[in-house]
């Protein structure tokens, strides 16, 4: 029997088949490119965050239920609905995320109306809209005991899912559910910490100052979240050959470091380690599932991480689309294809038409990204 786990922000839990009172394991689909545009819900991740792109149905619905052991007629201290969603049919679906309770009684509003227009007998009535009515408080996992803590997980899609995102700790999001991390900033030395605009003076520097600033520097941009640092890490592997091999270097051991361990989670599945793995990822802005895609590509390839790797995850790219051409590389592709027609045009009666700027440019990427 497959496995049924609640992902709350303290930890994953198995939930054993007594507390399930109703599933039609049913759950609703999302497709990965409706995931990856939802980027900014994966740091606070609940079922949400889909409904206003789903359409919830009665089978759709779990109902885990807990009986109250003072009540003589064995009625519900609890009773929670909850929802599978699975990303592209596989990961995601062994696990449950409770509804809020405004939407469920909507649900149940939708129910009755529907009984009483169709007149539907009470005896043959939905179960959700009488004794498997969801009560109005969000789970707390201190009132079912019988809820177990894993340490370990053996599917690949659940070690997956694991790693994609962020649960939030109540069924609607509250602000300072899963803030983004505070970036580390460097400080200003003292001496420069004046009214007037100062600059290092990099020519007064030992080298091996200068180059433990540029590794700093890189090194924490590339990790970071902030647009404007990944501005920064631009301008600074711009400025120099020098700086351009340490954000190069940076960005390579960054990556290796979360492709490794990676590897080594769906080998091991421990929990703990997915856990840690996970915040690694979404803490630098990145997206798990495009971040493995793209680590593949490179495995295949033989290829340690690049630079242009971090660049097509930060742009939200395919991961073996080639950056675009800047116009200068435009006019250099431009005038040797020119030459080349106006060569094969002295050996041909009729001659060739130059080609524009525009076509040589939709033509090369059409051969480069096979579109």
């Amino acid at each position: 029997m497959a496995h049924i786990y609640l992902y709350r922000p303290e930890g994953i839990f198995s939930v054993p088949q007594y507390y399930i009172e109703r599933d039609r394991n049913m759950p609703i689909m999302v497709t990965p490119k409706t995931w990856k545009e939802a980027q900014s819900h994966h740091q606070a991740f609940g079922a949400v965050n889909f409904l206003a792109h789903s359409t919830v149905r009665a089978e759709n619905i779990v109902v885990m239920s807990l009986l109250d052991p003072q009540s003589p007629h064995g009625r519900f201290k609890r009773c929670h609905w909850f929802l599978r969603i699975a990303i592209d049919n596989h990961a995601g679906a062994s696990f449950l995320w409770q509804l809020p309770y405004r939407t469920c009684t909507k649900i149940v509003s939708e129910i009755i109306q529907y009984e009483k227009a169709n007149k539907v007998p009470a005896n043959q009535g939905s179960s959700l809209v009488r004794h498997l009515k969801a009560t109005a408080q969000d789970l707390k996992v201190k009132d079912w005991p019988d809820l177990e803590p894993v340490t370990v997980l053996n599917g690949y899609y659940d070690k997956l899912f694991v790693m994609c995102l962020k649960p939030v700790k109540y069924t609607i999001a509250r602000p300072k559910d899963n803030p983004k991390p505070t970036l580390a900033r460097l400080n200003r030395p003292l001496c420069l910490q004046t009214q007037k605009k100062s600059r290092l003076n990099f020519s007064r520097m030992p080298d091996d100052a200068v180059l433990q600033i540029l590794k700093t520097a890189a090194s924490q941009w590339t990790k970071s979240h902030d647009t404007t640092d990944w501005s920064a890490l631009l301008a600074l592997r711009a400025t120099s050959s020098t700086a351009k091999a340490v954000v190069n270097d940076a960005v390579t051991r960054f990556l290796t470091s979360i492709i490794t361990a990676l590897k080594a989670n769906f080998a091991s599945g421990i929990v703990d380690d997915l856990l840690k793995t996970r915040d690694c990822i979404l803490d630098a802005g990145l997206t798990t599932m495009e971040l493995l895609r793209s680590g593949q590509v490179q495995v295949k390839d033989s290829k340690a991480p690049s630079f242009l790797m971090l660049g097509r995850l930060r742009m939200n790219r395919k991961p073996d689309a080639t950056p675009p051409m800047t116009r200068t590389e435009i006019q250099v592709v431009l005038d040797r294809v020119n030459a080349r027609n106006r060569a094969d045009s002295d050996d041909e009666k009729d001659g060739g038409a130059e080609e524009s700027a525009f076509q040589v440019r939709n033509r090369f990427r059409k051969k480069i990204l096979g579109q």
